[in-house]
């Protein structure tokens, strides 16, 4: 678990989000010049915070996980913190689709294509 995560819904337990500064509340968010980071690092990051996010989602106390969370200006009404957490992957694959289609608009076959193209030459190749 982050900070960051320990602040929002350990100590603070926010059952709102009206007024909340996330890049504010993040000691760790530190802007960067376009392209600074080497790809290797860009890779580490993500995996090792991913990898630390499943985590903390695994152990979120189902009573936790229910409770409900005011949207305040991002909407009206309330989800309860599972559906914000289910959100945050819908997010992501929002952005995964969107790398796939610039691949394939620069020519690039994207690598869940690769992957699955892969056992079927095998196979092909196997019977001729």
């Amino acid at each position: 678990m982050t900070l960051f995560d320990l602040h929002i819904h350990e100590e603070q337990k926010l059952t709102s989000m009206e007024g909340f500064d996330l890049r504010g509340s993040s000691p760790d968010f530190r802007p960067t010049k376009k392209g600074s980071l080497p790809k290797a690092e860009i890779v580490a990051v993500l995996r090792d915070e991913g990898e630390r996010w499943c985590d903390w989602v695994e152990t979120l106390p189902e009573a936790r996980a229910v409770e409900i969370v005011a949207r305040g200006e991002a909407g009206p009404g309330g989800k309860n913190r599972f559906e914000m957490l289910i959100n945050s992957k819908e997010h992501e694959m929002h952005h995964r689709a969107q790398l796939m289609v610039i691949e394939r608009l620069l020519g690039i076959v994207p690598h869940p294509t690769r992957n699955r193209q892969r056992p079927q030459e095998s196979a092909q190749g196997s019977t001729t």
